[in-house]
Formats: C-alpha cells, structure tokens, sequence
C-alpha cells in the first residue's frame, strides 16, 4: 500500500497544497520556508495525532493555521458574526489494495469525489462550545482563532468515524535535525524497539518487568522504610491502613517509558546525535512486521560526516524495498544518491519532480553523486562555466561593471566539467531554470556548441561563446581584449617583462592562479572577451 497523494488545508504554510508521490521512495527539496518540514509534520500529524512528540490536544494552539486564512476569517467575522472559524483539514489518499483493512478506508467522501482509500483528518469547531465562542468573537479586538473551542476528527472516505488506532499505516517521523530535550530521544527510541518486538516479546518483557517491580518491594531495605512509614500512622486520618512504597505496576507505568536503551553501554541520550539518528532511522526502516510503515525523514545528512552519511543512505535504499520513504534534505549528495526520478521540488515560483529526465541523466547524477545539482535546481539563474578559471574571471566582470558580485543579485556561478552541461541543460530545461552557458569554443564553435545544444535551444538557457575558433579558449580571449598594451594585465599578474607569447605559456599553464589574482583585484580596470559581457547582462 502505498500514501498516493496529501491534501493540505489551512495548516501553517500551506492555505491549500496537493502533491502526489509515484515512487516508494521520494526525496523533497527547496529552499528554506518552502514547507519541506510542514509537509511530513502534516502526514504525520494526520496519521499518528501527534505533533511535536505530543498529542495533538496539547499542542492545538492559533499558530498551526494559515495566517492568511486566519486574516480572512476575522474580517469576515466583523461582518457576519455568525461564521464559524476555520478548520484544518488533511486529507490523505492510499493505493487500493486486496487488504480488508484498506477496503474500509474506500469511498467518495474526500474533495475530489473519487472511490479511493483514505481518510481525512480535522481540526474542527466544537459546536458543544456554541455559546463561549460567540462571547468571543463579540470582543472586537480578538486576534487569534480560539483553539480552546476546537476538537480533533478522523473520518475515513467511507465516511465512518476511525481512530489512529485503526489506520492500518504506521508512520515514524525521524527528525534529525533538532536536538531533543533530556530523555525524548531516549522514549523515541524505545517506541520505535516496542514497534519491532512481535505482541508474544512485548507481553513477556511486560511481564518480566512487572515481576522485578513486584520484588523491588520485597527487599529488605525497602521493608525497614516502609516499617518506619507504618510508624506515622497517627498522621493519617485512617490509622488501620499501611502506608508503604514500591514501585508502580499498574499497566499505565509500561516497560517503554522505564526501560532504557544502551549502545555499548552508554545511554541512549548521551550517544553522539548523528549515532542517534543513524539508530532511529535504521531501527524504523528495518521493521518487517507486518504493518505497512511509512518513513518520514528530515535531513538524513545532519550530524553525520559524509562517509556516515553514504553508509546511511546505502542502507536506506537497500532496506526500504517493502516500506514507502519520504526524505527532505538539503543536500545534493542525497538527491542525487537517492535517483532524480524520486525527485520533488518545493517552491515559491518553480515546483516539479525530475521523473521526466532522460535516463541516462538520472543514472548519470546517480553514479556521480557528488555534483551540486541541488544547488543548481535552487538558485533563480544560473552561469554555467567550465573552471575555476572561468568562474572567477565571470564574477570579476559582473563586479567590474556593477560594483557587487553575482549572487548579490541571485546569480549564482557553478563550475562544471564540460561534458555534464547537458545533464544540468536537461534539468534547466524540465524546470525552466535560467541558465547561461559560458563555454570554449575549442577551435571549432559550430561542431562543439551549435550541433552539440540544438536540443537545448529553448527560451530560459543561452549560450555564450567566441565564434573566433583561433581564440579557442578563455586565456587566449582575454589576451585577445588587451592586444599592444598587455601592462594592466602584467601588473595585476606579477609578470612585468613577459611577452605576448611568455603571458599566453603562463596563463594557459596556471589556470586557477591567474584567474585568482585578476579576481582578488578591484582597483585596475580590465578589458574581458564580449561573449563574458554577453553573459552577464
């Protein structure tokens, strides 16, 4: 069974937000405040009740609606005093399936009118609170939706009245990115060991651990305190009775919140977060109980080195195979490692999946996991180059002309080798990212950029290049610029009595130094080839 779309209204970021998951395994990018980490709060919220470690009843509060809908609501309340507040409302839609629990979820009773299993999830006004709520919303200077009138309902699509007990979907939010309060991480960690034991382990370590409460008070010591409790009897109201201690064995006082998890013998709480992370998240993916789990992750990569983190994701991807897997990150060795075509990009402006990448682009980025296509699927526009060299003589240009850098304005400059501009060209172009493309003309520009891009000859991608093909590369271009006064350029490199011939040697033999020192200089105006000037308008 597989979670095939989310429905989101009026939770935090998201006034009405959709989005569908095709794969098992889908990895969630964006920019910060795109909604990433609201998004599987929300999934998780809905299945499980829960938000922030704790039950939705204690956490309601005005801050979990939509500030918009909220804004909305109470100016349309000063003009009809009658309307009732909002609701936040999640709706999630699964795969049919032959399981009999599955098919009491079916039915039409969701926003799209469609026979699916699912179920939907509502922070509703309770109308038990009628009267107090209208004495509120008489006070004109309210300002907040009044959360103490509100209940919580599970409804599935069959319109019955469900409980988070019967939703045959487990759901384990594993938040690596925040740092736990003393002994949260250690009660996590233990749920998630309750969710792997089988009911037969669970019953007798709950019976083992009731047996060693029971003895705690037989032991002596224990019975010498309570005979000096018994003494004090003229304290209470009823002397006949004995007042003792011991410990709890009422079934509320459960093995999971007393009983502590070890590695090495340390505690579990006084481990390195980036080992605890690695153990929450392998212990939740690697439950092959029969209940369906649903892994939400956020930013696997965090306290993690990157061989950690390689290790990590290889498991996850070996061990995922039966269970479905929602990740966020900010981190393009996971995209990446991950496949493109799992890929769902959050945005403000641009949102989408790379599903529809050519192949060999996905298996390509998939084996060379290290370059930064996350970067490049974020920024705004984008100047491909091939170098260091060129990178910076482009940044040295845009500086030249309007006194600040590129990503002052949201351009961002990446370094690429050569033969990946059409791997991140078929990005650009599924995504319609604004990409310029500063290139060598390598002597021959019609073969190597006209032929080569045809493919890529839409409106957001522009190629800049030399149609010279005897200035086949940058160094020759900016000698080129300075031709019969080469002092500027001498002064700024260090080399006063180089000939022509002597700087073109030095230049083409020195990439990266070169280009550094006409970088790191702002005072000596410079002459830069007219496809750089292209490029930067």
């Amino acid at each position: 069974m597989l979670l095939k779309k989310v429905k989101v209204h009026n939770f935090k970021k998201f006034e009405d937000f959709s989005l569908e998951f095709n794969n098992d395994f889908s990895v969630i990018v964006g920019n910060n405040g795109t909604g990433k980490s609201t998004l599987l709060e929300a999934i998780h919220l809905a299945l499980t009740g829960t938000i922030n470690g704790r039950p939705i009843y204690y956490e309601l509060s005005p801050y979990i609606f939509n500030r918009n809908i909220v804004k909305q609501f109470i100016e349309e309340v000063k003009i009809d005093n009658k309307k009732l507040p909002p609701e936040v409302v999640i709706e999630l839609f699964f795969s049919e399936s032959e399981d009999s629990d599955i098919n009491e979820l079916m039915g039409l009773e969701n926003s799209e009118s469609i026979n699916t299993p699912g179920f939907k999830f509502t922070i509703k006004f309770n109308e038990n609170f009628r009267e107090e709520y209208q004495q509120y919303i008489d006070n004109d200077n309210f300002q907040h939706i009044p959360t103490e009138y509100y209940t919580v309902e599970w409804k599935s699509f069959a319109g019955a009245t469900i409980t988070t007990r019967s939703i045959p979907v487990k759901s384990h939010l594993i938040d690596s990115t925040t740092t736990s309060l003393a002994t949260s991480s250690q009660k996590y960690i233990m749920k998630i060991i309750s969710d792997v034991l089988d009911e037969k382990q669970k019953a007798n370590l709950a019976v083992l651990y009731r047996s060693y409460k029971e003895k705690f008070g037989e032991h002596p010591n224990i019975s010498s305190i309570n005979e000096v409790l018994n003494k004090k009897k003229n304290l209470m109201l009823d002397d006949s009775r004995n007042l003792s201690i011991s410990l709890d064995v009422s079934q509320k006082a459960s093995w999971e919140t007393a009983i502590a998890a070890f590695l090495d013998d340390i505690p579990f709480d006084f481990i390195g977060k980036g080992e605890q992370n690695v153990i929450k998240t392998t212990l939740a993916i690697g439950n092959r109980k029969p209940n369906r789990n649903l892994i939400l992750i956020e930013e696997p990569e965090s306290h993690l080195s990157f061989s950690n983190m390689r290790i990590l994701l290889d498991k996850i991807t070996k061990d995922c195979s039966d269970q479905q897997l929602i990740i966020t990150t900010h981190s393009s060795y996971v995209l990446n490692k991950m496949s493109m075509e799992n890929v769902i990009l959050l945005g403000e402006e641009r949102n989408g999946t790379l599903n529809e990448l050519p192949q060999d682009t996905k298996e390509y980025f998939q084996k060379l996991p290290n370059y930064d296509t996350l970067r490049f699927i974020l920024s705004k526009k984008v100047i491909l180059v091939e170098g260091p060299a060129d990178e910076l003589i482009v940044q040295r240009a845009y500086y030249q002309k309007y006194k600040k850098l590129p990503l002052d304005d949201g351009i961002d400059i990446i370094s690429v080798n050569g033969l990946s501009f059409k791997r991140f060209l078929d990005i650009a172009k599924l995504l319609h990212i604004d990409t310029v493309v500063v290139t060598d003309n390598d002597s021959d520009f019609e073969k190597n950029i006209i032929k080569k891009y045809k493919d890529y000859e839409v409106e957001n991608i522009k190629f800049c290049y030399s149609r010279d093909n005897d200035l086949n590369t940058l160094e020759p271009q900016v000698l080129k610029c300075h031709s019969g006064n080469y002092e500027k350029l001498k002064v700024i490199l260090g080399k006063p009595d180089k000939s022509e011939d002597e700087l073109l040697h030095y230049m083409s033999n020195n990439k990266s130094e070169w280009a550094l020192k006409v970088f790191l200089n702002k005072t000596i105006e410079l002459n830069f080839p007219e496809y750089i000037y292209d490029a930067i308008q």
